[in-house]
Formats: structure tokens, sequence, C-alpha cells
């Protein structure tokens, strides 16, 4: 089963994608959608779309798992941060794939055995588990760890 993992944010989205053979994980791909370089809000939620479509399109997930929606600093934070979310839900709804979610501390405590983990942690115990060659980008590492979450707790198709 291969399971995507989705880190949203307005200028960047991280994503991991994992395959699941049994017991056995493997790292199939992670990277970043990037939105910056003078584009306006409502084009930055396009390039969300587009690419979370693209996404799904190349890799092909059984299923996508998220991090929980949470409250940002401040209120138009919270607004911008929900956009780009819901940018990637519709796009993975309209693919036809199931989304999961899991909180933040249920993410660090599946992954690093410990809720209150630090993104170093994060970083550090995605490369360890996955056995990649480096340390991923800091949001790639996330997406990789909410993936990973849905691995260790078993979902399904």
């Amino acid at each position: 089963m291969k399971i995507l993992g989705f880190d949203p944010g307005i200028n960047k989205c991280g994503y991991g994608i994992i395959k699941q053979e049994g017991s056995r994980i493997l790292h199939i791909e992670n990277g970043l959608i990037q939105t910056k370089g003078g584009k306006n809000y409502f084009e930055k939620i396009n390039i969300i779309y587009a690419k979370s479509e693209e996404i799904i399109k190349n890799f092909e997930p059984d299923i996508v798992c998220m991090e929980t929606a949470f409250h940002a600093k401040n209120v138009h934070s919270t607004i911008i941060l929900a956009s780009a979310r819901t940018a990637a839900i519709l796009a993975f709804m309209r693919g036809g794939k199931r989304i999961e979610e899991f909180s933040p501390k249920e993410i660090k405590k599946s992954v690093c055995g410990n809720g209150n983990a630090s993104k170093t942690q994060i970083q550090e115990m995605v490369k360890i588990i996955l056995n990649l060659p480096e340390i991923p980008y800091e949001d790639a590492a996330d997406a990789l760890a909410i993936a990973l979450t849905g691995a260790f707790r078993g979902i399904t198709t």
C-alpha cells in the first residue's frame, strides 16, 4: 500500500510517499511544493491544488495522511493555512483518495516515541526509519512522519 503524507503551507507544502509491504516500509519520494516567487495568494492556492493533483497522478497513493487542522499565531495566518490545506484536500478528494488525519502529538509520539519531539528529532528519526542517505528538508520530513504514522497505525484502504 502506498501512503502519501502531506504537510500544507501557503509558501511550501511538504509531501512524502512511502510504500508498506507487510512489516517493511520503503521510501518512494519526498519533496516540496513551493509557491514563492512573487505569486499572489490566489495563484499560490492554484499551484497547491494543481501540484497536489500532479502528485496523486504521478504516484497513485492508496491513501493520504495529513495533520489535523490547528490554529496559527493569529487569525489571518490560520485562514491562510486553512486555504492551503483545503486546496490540497480538494485535489485529493477529486482524485478519489481517502484522507486520514493525525494530531501533531500523535505523529511525534508515533515516529519519535515522544509527543513533544522537536523538528530536528523528527528529521533524524525519519532518516533512520526509512534508511535515507541524508536528513530530508523539514517540511518533507514532517510529511514523511505523517505517512509513517499512517503505516504504524495500520490504516488500510
